[in-house]
């Protein structure tokens, strides 16, 4: 085969003209060259021959040649393919295909680090590269152990045969080599091909080398396979983040939507809405705030906005809001006014005198709707003030009420955990909160209410990987806005993940929360 070169023997090609410069100048006697080279060829033929034949003869030597040769062959041909598969695919950007682990395996055998050793990979003894040394292509040059040894043998000759013809005789020895060699590669090819593992070897890389040919003729836009694969997977990540009412955008699409449209009222309360599901509370206020400062008949944010005024424990701001969406709510308006006609409020009533005044107008109007229809939003307003109200078994049994006209509505089933935790129930509220999670894994508030339940629980360990799961779906959603990357993660979530660490008895752990070092608190986690 062609990637078997012969050594020429380079011991003795520096010694031709210094050995005969040397006999001319020492001596003045007339030789006769032709008859010294012919009993020097002669001599030399009779001991190759002799050499041979007791190579032939020697059954250890058969065996070992064999062996090598084999090896050799087996070693250089899988990485001489290794190589060229390598040098094909070198142009791929992909980072997971290039470090991936059929790529290593490659690199692996194009360098000899590995071999194949029967039908396994094993690590190289040294035994292959010893006599074999590869380019960066994966093509071989190998030693023939039958010149080797040769060579050797050779080498004891008397140095006057060096001194005469030396030369010329290597070259028609190498001959002679040369053909005792390609008489053993062809014996070694029809090994190769009996050999069913490398035959396995050479069809797969076949196959793989077709697989990439076809790929890059089909894909002319120079698209690879795992481009393709990963968008899919893009693709079917947004497929799930639709929901009945379209595609659901994160913060960094609802903020520069009411950057271009910045008088669109629906606009501004779906970015509440999304700032309340990832616990943002200051910006989803501001956000509904101006919904309804741009458009007083939008309902939804009423209620949105009620909310998150209870979360903020300011409970003048949730009756307003929940008043608000009584005042404007044409359906019920008749019911509104019957009600307060008969309970009139003084002008001095307290906070809590209005709960309970507006708490019995809700039923009342409730109570007025003789279509048997539940209306999931009346059922919310009542469960808000009564959750203030601190009537949590009331509050559940609303919101539970709602939930069955709407059950695939994940802030329903966190706000019926949250009330349940509010209770004292923090064991019942974790099937919520996992049902919520279960409709929308990136919800973050509910993550942060199955971490403060497990707190409650007294599963720390558990607490802190939900809060922290938490801070990264937050960290990762980061507005767009310039310097405000710090200000993302919400201190509560902070602060609660450092009372976990220190339940657990991690000081480190709790340092890294004082820092706010999300990734330090990662690796460390983690580690």
């Amino acid at each position: 085969m062609s990637a078997f070169r012969m050594n020429t023997i380079p011991a003795y090609v520096p010694q031709i003209h210094s050995a005969q410069t040397s006999n001319v100048v020492a001596t003045n006697k007339r030789i006769s060259w032709d008859r010294e080279f012919s009993a020097q060829e002669l001599s030399l033929s009779s001991a190759s021959t002799a050499l041979h034949e007791d190579i032939q003869q020697d059954p250890l030597v058969q065996q070992q040649e064999a062996t090598s040769s084999r090896n050799e062959f087996d070693g250089d041909e899988l990485a001489r393919t290794a190589g060229m598969l390598l040098e094909h695919v070198k142009h791929e950007q992909n980072p997971k295909f290039q470090k991936s682990q059929f790529m290593n395996l490659m690199k692996q055998l194009r360098d000899g680090e590995v071999i194949v050793d029967g039908n396994q990979v094993v690590q190289s003894d040294g035994t292959r590269t010893s006599g074999s040394t590869l380019d960066v292509k994966g093509k071989g040059r190998a030693i023939d152990p039958i010149a080797s040894m040769h060579t050797s043998r050779l080498q004891s000759a008397p140095s006057h045969f060096a001194a005469h013809g030396g030369g010329y005789i290597a070259q028609q020895h190498g001959q002679e080599q040369n053909s005792v060699s390609e008489s053993k590669d062809h014996d070694m090819v029809q090994q190769e091909k009996e050999d069913p593992n490398d035959a396995y070897f050479r069809q797969e890389n076949a196959e793989y080398m077709k697989y990439w040919s076809e790929g890059r003729q089909q894909d002319t836009t120079g698209t690879s396979g795992e481009t393709a694969m990963w968008d899919r997977l893009q693709e079917d990540w947004d497929n799930f983040e639709a929901i009945s009412s379209g595609i659901k955008p994160n913060v960094l699409e609802l903020e520069a939507a009411v950057q271009r449209d910045p008088t669109n009222a629906a606009l501004w309360y779906d970015l509440g809405v999304k700032q309340q599901e990832n616990e943002r509370e200051s910006k989803a206020l501001q956000a509904l705030e101006r919904a309804v400062e741009l458009d007083a008949s939008l309902l939804p944010a009423w209620l949105a906005l009620a909310i998150s005024y209870t979360n903020d424990n300011d409970r003048q701001g949730t009756h307003t809001s929940v008043s608000q969406w009584v005042e404007r709510n044409d359906k019920y308006r008749a019911a509104a006014a019957a009600f307060r006609a008969q309970n009139p409020l003084g002008e001095h009533a307290l906070l809590a005198e209005k709960f309970s005044n507006l708490i019995q107008c809700l039923i009342a109007m409730a109570r007025s709707d003789t279509t048997g229809e539940i209306d999931a939003d009346l059922q919310i307003a009542l469960a808000v003030l009564l959750n203030t109200n601190e009537e949590y078994v009331k509050a559940q049994d609303c919101f539970r009420t709602a939930l069955a006209v709407r059950p695939d509505d994940w802030l329903l089933y966190n706000r019926v955990g949250a009330t349940m935790a509010n209770s004292g129930q923090a064991e019942d509220a974790l099937q919520y909160y996992y049902r919520a999670l279960e409709l929308n894994p990136g919800y973050i508030r509910a993550r942060f209410n199955l971490g403060i339940s497990c707190m409650n629980l007294r599963r720390y360990d558990e607490a802190a990987q939900h809060i922290l799961d938490a801070l990264m779906l937050q960290d990762s959603d980061a507005t767009a806005m310039p310097g405000d990357k710090q200000h993302v993660i919400s201190n509560a979530l902070w602060e609660s993940l450092k009372t976990a660490c220190l339940h657990m008895q991690r000081s480190d752990l709790a340092g890294m929360c004082s820092s706010r070092d999300l990734e330090g608190f990662r690796k460390l986690f983690y580690g």
